[in-house]
């Protein structure tokens, strides 16, 4: 499993001001000129120091809080290359040998390509290690980018709304309501899939519905002993089993990385940068730190990162990006 670089992450913003990207070189595959494979790193920091559990970290939040690294995971989907002309390139992910899905990654483009990036360091030790024990940080695949200059990444955090109600567990597809056969392809796979590595810790059986993405830290000094971000979809209605159920916020921001070239960047996810809204040492109401609720205060701030809306947040307030391009 390739590991990244963090050598050039002080200069981040300095990347990030770049434009242009450079043409891709990766290896081609598939009978088409064009179409080369591709591997997306992916890590997470809080500042300039490497997340890892059990690691702690000075000056979080707008009190400059100590907090101790406790989990880091999220889904993507939707990954899309931009080039400098402002088209979108989708990257077709990648399964097994055989094609089929793996516990990291559900086959496909756009909604049906998923990946589950687990991106702990857990030399230091983990709570919960048996729910996802390794590594997965590299999104695979595809994409038609030979000879073309890239200037950005897309992809969208979250598990999409077609697949965000199946049963977790793999074993009860969705039935039509009237006659009462599965709806094809709605059995958890991969990394939609609770049993194993895929999904364990990452559903909410009491929604019906996946943790687009869960990022913890533990606060010594805090009201609550867990700072918890748990973004999922919210106000939700109808039968799950049916294929019915929608979700009046989905909360799953589509996130664009400026300044990426894929022979050079990873993408990095600052932790530091999305609680810097946020007192992590208090509880304003509810569970300790944002489950998404929306009456819930604390994720006021985690929101309006993100650029999603909430109740007396601004979506489109000016913030550094929490997700960047840095250097492998």
């Amino acid at each position: 499993m390739m590991r990244i670089s963090l050598v050039a992450l002080a200069a981040a913003s300095t990347l990030m001001a770049g434009c242009g990207g450079s043409s891709s070189s990766s290896t081609q595959t598939g009978d088409r000129d064009d179409t080369v494979a591709v591997a997306i790193p992916f890590t997470a920091t809080v500042g300039t120091e490497p997340f890892a559990c059990g690691q702690l970290y000075n000056s979080v939040g707008t009190t400059s809080a100590d907090v101790i690294g406790q989990d880091a995971r999220l889904y993507v989907h939707n990954v899309r290359f931009v080039t400098n002309d402002e088209r979108e390139i989708p990257v077709t992910l990648s399964g097994d040998i055989q094609g089929a899905a793996t516990a990291n990654q559900k086959p496909g483009e756009g909604l049906e390509g998923i990946a589950l990036l687990d991106l702990r360091d857990k030399s230091e030790g983990c709570q919960g290690d048996d729910a996802n024990p390794d590594y997965y940080d590299t999104v695979t695949g595809t994409a038609a980018i030979r000879n073309e200059s890239i200037r950005a990444l897309r992809f969208s955090v979250g598990v999409p709304a077609r697949y965000n109600h199946i049963d977790a567990q793999g074993t009860q597809p969705q039935t039509d309501s009237e006659t009462g056969e599965p709806i094809p392809g709605t059995l958890a796979v991969g990394p939609l899939a609770a049993a194993g590595m895929g999904a364990g810790g990452m559903h909410w059986s009491w929604a019906a519905g996946y943790v687009h993405a869960r990022l913890e830290v533990q606060v010594p000094t805090g009201a609550s002993p867990v700072f918890y971000i748990h973004l999922g979809s919210t106000a939700c209605s109808g039968e799950a089993i049916h294929g019915e159920r929608t979700c009046e916020h989905g909360n799953q921001p589509d996130i664009e990385v400026t300044g990426f070239d894929p022979a050079l960047h990873a993408v990095n996810l600052d932790l530091l940068t999305l609680l810097s809204g946020n007192d992590v040492t208090i509880n304003q109401g509810g569970p300790g730190g944002c489950m998404s609720g929306l009456t819930d205060a604390d994720c006021v701030g985690i929101f309006e990162r993100l650029g999603l809306p909430f109740p007396d947040a601004d979506p489109d307030a000016d913030h550094a990006p929490v997700f960047q391009a840095i250097t492998f």
